[in-house]
């Protein structure tokens, strides 16, 4: 066992020249289960695809750019970012879900869903005015949550909440991130094999999921599920995920793998499969 880890370290076919990273087997247990798997889970961002960003077009106030200048034909030129609001993932759930649906509703419906049609990943932008002593007041305040030592949390998510009102929408970006090279290919042999794939994403299709897991049908939900040769799971949360997983390990007794790209988001579902496996990527 010992030299087959040591075979999938050398595997010069898993070698990340980018980064000039190779493969590490963290366990010498594990190895003959990787030729009975049956049923593998995967996270989309660093792993599907490439995670790198890509600026393609926008649209401000109904109206479709692909690089935005100014009148005279200069490039428009950067602002100082005075302070940033950190993204919460206990948050996101709460607050961002729903709020997403108002905004899909404000953009221009022909340009939210050519973004969508042509694959590109949609951010919103929204704005605020503030005059000096606006921004300073909530800065202060601002400041003196971060540094409480009593209710801290709750302190800077009440500063947070103070400044994220009252927004209004100014457009939305379409970003490209594109597949990693030779995904469809490595999809198409493990379908040919006869393994299940199963993408669990957070990316937005309703909010099916959140009712499929309750009790009462999370059983038809794996029902359906298992006679699919291949499922995507979307707005998926963290836990949802490692649920997912649990699922079909305890009710299917099948070998299952998860598979997780950049970020620690995925870990939960990696722990709960019988292997884990973490790709290095841009994070």
């Amino acid at each position: 066992c010992l030299l087959q880890s040591k075979w999938i370290d050398w595997d010069i076919k898993i070698y990340y020249e980018l980064n000039n990273v190779q493969a590490q087997a963290c366990t010498t247990t594990l190895n003959e289960e990787l030729g009975q798997i049956e049923y593998i889970f995967s996270d989309k961002t660093g792993t599907l695809i490439q995670n790198i960003m890509t600026f393609n077009k926008c649209s401000i106030r109904e109206k479709l750019y692909d690089y935005v200048t100014d009148e005279a034909g200069n490039e428009i030129q950067d602002t100082e970012k005075l302070k940033a609001i950190e993204f919460d993932e206990k948050e996101k759930d709460d607050y961002f879900q729903w709020y997403n649906q108002i905004l899909l509703d404000a953009i221009k419906n022909n340009d939210k869903d050519k973004f969508v049609t042509e694959d590109f990943r949609t951010l919103y932008l929204a704005y605020r005015e503030l005059n000096e002593s606006e921004y300073r007041e909530w800065s202060e305040k601002m400041n003196q949550a971060n540094t409480s030592m009593e209710k801290r949390e709750e302190k800077v998510k009440d500063s947070y909440e103070q400044i994220e009102n009252h927004l209004k929408l100014n457009g939305a970006t379409a970003i490209e991130d594109k597949l990693q090279d030779g995904v469809p290919q490595c999809i198409e042999r493990l379908a040919r094999a006869g393994i299940k794939i199963w993408v669990l994403t957070g990316d937005k299709i309703g909010q099916a999921l959140r009712y499929a897991l309750e009790n009462k049908l999370k059983m038809k939900f794996l029902e359906r599920g298992t006679m699919c040769k291949a499922v995507v799971c979307c707005r998926v949360t963290l836990l949802q995920k490692a649920q997912v997983v649990e699922l079909v390990m305890q009710n299917e007794k099948k070998i299952t793998l998860a598979i997780g790209g950049d970020g620690a988001n995925d870990v939960s579902m990696i722990q709960k499969a019988h292997i884990g496996v973490g790709i290095s990527g841009q994070e």
